[in-house]
């Protein structure tokens, strides 16, 4: 067999100088080994109870799978995806339960905050009539009770006057029948007289009486 090596030229000095921090590369020695004649000889795999290298991993792996198989561990997978697939969707179903109920709440609370505020802008009305119906009824009751003072007043200076015009009456009456006794005292001093005394004084008293 014949040998034939090949060298690598060595690298050039400008690539030297150019890269001062490398290292200069190792020749490659490449190695031919040539059969009689140009021939070269096939290249033989090795192998084990007939099988090669890649042969081996294809089975282990065909292996492999029957024997997850055989242990049912597909379906392990499968029910165990099923499982989290059901609680995903459960959770999505309370999620959405949950928005649901949160919106229905969220009606709900406007529905009394708007009743409320219909509420107190009606409580807020009515109070404003009340107070209006109470000042015109204290308005009406105070005037009544002026009316009803003045009245009471006119009716007591009224009376006070006709009092005062009955006791100047009967002051009066009085009198005249004192100056009219001293007269005719003074006029008539017989006994005879004294009758026409006594008829007029009863005279005087009635007239004072009618006044009174």
């Amino acid at each position: 067999m014949a040998n034939t090596t090949q060298t690598s030229a060595p690298a050039s000095p400008a690539t030297s100088e150019a890269m001062p921090q490398t290292a200069p590369a190792a020749p490659k020695v490449t190695a031919t080994t040539e059969a009689p004649g140009g021939v070269q000889p096939e290249a033989h795999e090795s192998t084990f109870l007939g099988l090669s290298g890649p042969a081996w991993v294809s089975t282990s792996i065909i292996v492999f799978l029957l024997i997850l198989v055989w242990k049912k561990v597909p379906s392990l997978i499968t029910s165990a995806l099923d499982k989290q697939i059901d609680e995903i969707r459960s959770r999505l179903g309370d999620a959405e339960r949950l928005r649901k109920e949160a919106e229905v709440l969220k009606a709900e609370y406007d529905e009394k905050t708007h009743q409320a505020s219909s509420e107190a802008e009606a409580i807020i009305e009515r109070a404003k009539e009340d107070a209006s119906s109470i000042v015109a009824d204290a308005k009406t009751q105070s005037q009544q009770l002026v009316e009803r003072r003045q009245k009471m007043a006119t009716e007591q200076i009224a009376a006070a006057e006709q009092e005062a015009i009955a006791e100047i009456r009967q002051t009066a009456a009085k009198l005249a029948l004192q100056a009219a006794t001293q007269i005719i005292q003074k006029q008539n001093d017989a006994p005879h007289d004294k009758v026409l005394i006594d008829q007029t004084i009863d005279s005087l008293n009635q007239q004072g009486k009618r006044l009174n």
